[in-house]
This record gives C-alpha cells, structure tokens and sequence, in this order.
C-alpha cells in the first residue's frame, strides 16, 4: 500500500492500497517479513512483487521503459534521475505521459518536486502538482485499455534512498477492476489545477 498507517493517510491524501489472496505473493511477504525481524538475509522471487532495496529500481523503470501508448504517474516524492530520466524518454518515444505529483514542501519552503516537473515537461511530458488531494500514492499505471496494460502500487518513493536502501513493497497488478479504479481516480485528480511555482 502506499499508505502510512496514520488517520490524516486515510482521509486527506490520495492513496491506494491491494490486497492479495495469492498464496505465493502472501508466502514471500511473510518470509520477508521474518528475515527482516530476525536480521537475516533473504532473496525475494515472485515476480509480482517489488521490494526494495532488491529489485524496485529495475521493475520500476522495466514498467517505465516497456510502456508504448500511455504512462499515468501518481507520486508524492520524485527526484531520482534515472526514474526521471526513463520518463522522459518516454515522453520522447511517443508515449502520452501524465504525472500527477505532491506539491511537497522542503525545508526550503519550495515543492521538492518542481525540478523533477520541469525536466519532464521540457521533455514533452504533461507533469504538474496539485494542492488537493495531496498525493502521497506511488502508482505508475503503463498502457491502460491495452493488453499490456500494468500498474505498480507500492510504498517507494522514487527517490534514491527510497529505492535502493529502505525496505518498501510493492505490486504489479493487471486487473482490469483495478487498474479501471486507479485511472477514475487519475482522471479526476488531473483536472485539479495545477499549483503555482514560486517565481512561475
């Protein structure tokens, strides 16, 4: 899920959460959960799931790279280049990208995310934040009413740290009931305004 389990997650911000009967999914999830507990090693394998710090860099932008019509980004923090990159380029190569980002206030008193929104709109993008809801989900839905449609759901932040050192999970999932509840809540999202950047 991309939520924290906290009340303000639950009724002031975007999030979305899967729940999985699968048993293979739910097996790892338990194994990772214990080895984690227990301070020891493990290597997760369903191909399902995105862990970081394991494998969530090379999913994430395999979903990015493999995208061909459409890419709807939901995202509270991002300021990985190589995510940012990988966007971009596929702005470049034609897909119709959107991403809908945080209007996330550092300690600089300006939206953390604004350099990442510009390099993606510079590239042909269509990237902007929003001042509510406030995003906090991290959702990437690739080619949506394709059959290659897929979306990954998860608590990573794209940022480097988030990807690479931290324990986050996520899923891929290609049901079409999800992914149809995901794009009606984008669609809705994308026609708040965008925020005004500072000196904008």
């Amino acid at each position: 899920m991309t939520l924290n389990l906290d009340p303000a997650f639950f009724t002031t911000t975007r999030n979305f959460g899967i729940r999985t009967n699968d048993p293979a999914e739910v097996q790892e999830i338990v194994k990772v959960f214990e080895a984690d507990w227990n301070y020891q090693n493990v290597t997760p394998a369903q191909s399902s799931l995105v862990w970081s710090p394991v494998n969530a860099r090379e999913k994430i932008i395999s979903l990015i790279d493999g995208s061909k019509s459409s890419l709807d980004v939901y995202i509270d923090s991002i300021t990985d280049p190589q995510v940012i990159g990988a966007i971009s380029n596929a702005s470049k190569r034609g897909v119709a990208v959107r991403v809908l980002a945080a209007n996330n206030m550092g300690s600089s008193g300006t939206n953390v995310n604004a350099p990442a929104l510009a390099t993606l709109n510079a590239s042909g993008a269509r990237a902007k934040s929003i001042a509510s809801p406030y995003i906090h989900a991290k959702v990437a839905v690739a080619d949506y009413g394709t059959s290659r449609q897929v979306a990954y759901v998860g608590s990573a932040y794209f940022v480097e740290e988030s990807l690479d050192q931290s324990r986050n999970l996520g899923i891929l999932v290609t049901e079409q009931p999800i992914l149809d509840r995901i794009e009606t809540e984008f669609a809705r999202d994308w026609q708040a305004p965008a925020v005004s950047e500072p000196g904008g």
